[in-house]
């Protein structure tokens, strides 16, 4: 039976170190991150104060996300990064590598006014190395809500069952 637990230890072991490898070796991007995006956040043309701004690298590779924070962003894998408006309804996220991204903005029941070049609510924008993209600003509207109840023929609440 000790040949089995030393077994299994180093099988997981062996494993922690192939899964620490490939951590790291999907997180490694050297390009430069010298290019940034602010803007602001309005509301009926007021600051919208902690509204949040997210921001995409668009890159149709990426197929796995994860979560970390960093300079007081919250960072969603190295190409995911999401902030939120100061006082004055502003934002800045800098240390971004050049590439093409989606970017939008919300607070709690708005959502951003729908311009022509938007695709889900999210604006396409490319930043080249180095480059600064300022007043990049948004304007947001009260979203839509549904409300309502799921009954039967008979008018009892419906029980609906979900799974993950």
């Amino acid at each position: 039976m000790p040949w089995l637990a030393r077994a299994l230890v180093s099988g997981l072991m062996a494993l922690i170190g192939c899964m620490t490898i490939c951590a790291q070796t999907s997180l490694h991007d050297s390009r430069p991150r010298t290019a940034s995006i602010s803007g602001r956040v309005t509301i009926g043309g007021k600051p919208a104060v902690n509204a949040t701004v997210n921001i995409y690298e668009h890159d149709e590779k990426v197929t796995d996300i994860r979560t970390y924070s960093s300079g007081g962003q919250e960072v969603i894998d190295q190409h995911y990064y999401r902030t939120t408006t100061d006082a004055d309804g502003r934002y800045q996220i800098g240390g971004l590598p050049p590439g093409d991204y989606r970017i939008s903005a919300l607070s709690l029941a708005f959502v951003s006014e729908s311009k022509s070049d938007e695709r889900d609510g999210f604006r396409p924008l490319r930043l080249d190395e180095g480059e600064v993209r300022e007043m990049v600003d948004f304007a947001l509207v009260r979203g839509g809500v549904i409300t309502g109840r799921v009954t039967d023929e008979d008018g009892a609440p419906e029980f609906i069952a979900t799974s993950n």
